[in-house]
């Protein structure tokens, strides 16, 4: 459960960077957000290392991709009060779409 509270720390803080235009605009953005970045992905690592099977691991692999997303859409739509237009929202949709079917619909 530490994977996900810490990685998600990470990737908000990244997200807050990106969509900040003082901090977006600086010299440190590109550094720090792929550091951030890096740490997020190598706590995955950690959780896949640390599971024994791979229905564990397909299993987290959604939770994990679900915090992303989340993480990616709410934070400019509740925070920074960004709205999508159409194009915006079909992609949404799309992108809805694909995570149930190739993640929700699996053979063991």
């Amino acid at each position: 459960m530490w994977h996900y509270i810490v990685a998600s720390i990470f990737y908000t803080l990244v997200m807050f960077l990106t969509f900040s235009d003082s901090t977006r605009k600086s010299h440190w953005f590109f550094i720090v957000s792929i550091l951030l970045n890096t740490c997020g992905t190598v706590i995955w690592f950690m959780l896949v290392k640390s599971l024994d099977d791979k229905e564990k691991i397909l299993i987290n692999s959604i939770y994990w991709d679900f915090m992303i997303l989340v993480i990616g859409y709410c934070i400019p739509l509740m925070i920074f009060k960004f709205s999508f237009n159409y194009f915006q929202m079909v992609g949404l949709i799309f992108i809805i779409l694909g995570f149930i079917l190739l993640k929700g619909f699996h053979s063991h």
